[in-house]
């Protein structure tokens, strides 16, 4: 066990230092409207998944696009889930001590129901995120969002979406 920290640390600090900064990511898919075979439902929270990302040339605040993927694990209403995402930033506007970013997120992934059954999960997000103008520490946003997984028929949320982290700044 050991070991496998230490490897686990190692992996972490290499990515940090071939300049990809390090983000660990929380969303909550809240308020939407949820969809079963033949019923549509008014739900309140939907999921929730974490992510460790890897951002690629976080160095470079004048880049106005910046690229992440990670791994994700989430836990919905389906089951348990997980994902790759792969995020694309656009800087849209910068002030003073902050910038404002859309925040695109395809997220696909895997979902293990409790019944047994493995499938397809996806859970796309569009977000609008508040950050220091160094791209650094905590940010935060919301947007629309939509998940959903293939067990059979397709079953699936649309509504708001929530999104908190930290981005640790690379060396």
């Amino acid at each position: 066990m050991k070991r496998k920290i230490i490897t686990i640390i190692g992996a972490l600090l290499f990515c940090n230092l071939s300049f990809a900064g390090i983000v660990v990511q929380n969303e909550v898919d809240a308020i939407g409207l949820s969809y079963y075979p033949d019923e549509y439902s008014f739900t309140k929270v939907e999921g929730f998944d974490s992510s460790l990302l890897w951002e690629f040339n976080q160095k470079d605040t004048e880049t106005p696009f910046h690229f992440m993927t990670g791994l994700g694990v989430g836990l919905t209403s389906y089951g348990l889930n997980f994902t790759i995402p792969t995020v694309f930033e656009f800087s849209l506007a910068k002030f003073e001590k902050t910038m404002l970013e859309l925040y695109v997120n395809p997220n696909l992934g895997i979902t293990c129901l409790p019944t047994g059954y493995v499938g397809f999960y996806f859970n796309p997000s569009v977000d609008l995120i508040i950050s220091g103008k160094n791209r650094n520490w905590i940010y935060g946003g919301m947007g629309i969002g939509a998940s959903g997984t293939t067990p059979g028929c397709i079953v699936g949320t649309l509504g708001l979406h929530f999104i908190f982290g930290v981005k640790f700044p690379s060396w």
